[in-house]
């Protein structure tokens, strides 16, 4: 039921100061602050994937957001949480979740 921390982790960043992340992929429908549930076989129903910015607050990360991260000494973490999102108690079914956030970095 809560969410769960997570993090992207960048090493290797030679010569880079900042890297700009940009998310991509499917909003729920009729939801744009959330991700669709795009499992192909035996689907959850009335649930869609909450993602969100730091490892704190109510920043939601959506498709077509950017990101700026600071890289030092060739390292950079962005921290995020994501967790299950039901917009109400009717309609849900048991079953697999499953969404494919794309997350570009353009290094400077």
């Amino acid at each position: 039921n809560a969410l769960k921390a997570g993090a992207l982790n960048f090493t290797g960043c030679i010569g880079v100061t900042k890297a700009t992340l940009t998310f991509d992929g499917t909003a729920a429908d009729g939801d744009a602050l959330r991700w669709k549930n795009t499992a192909a076989a035996d689907a959850a129903t009335g649930v869609s994937v909450a993602l969100l910015a730091a490892a704190t607050g109510t920043t939601y990360l959506t498709k077509g957001d950017s990101v700026d991260l600071v890289v030092s000494g060739a390292t950079a973490t962005y921290p995020l949480r994501a967790g299950y999102y039901l917009p109400s108690t009717s309609g849900i079914n048991a079953g697999v979740v499953r969404t494919e956030v794309v997350v570009t970095a353009d290094y400077l």
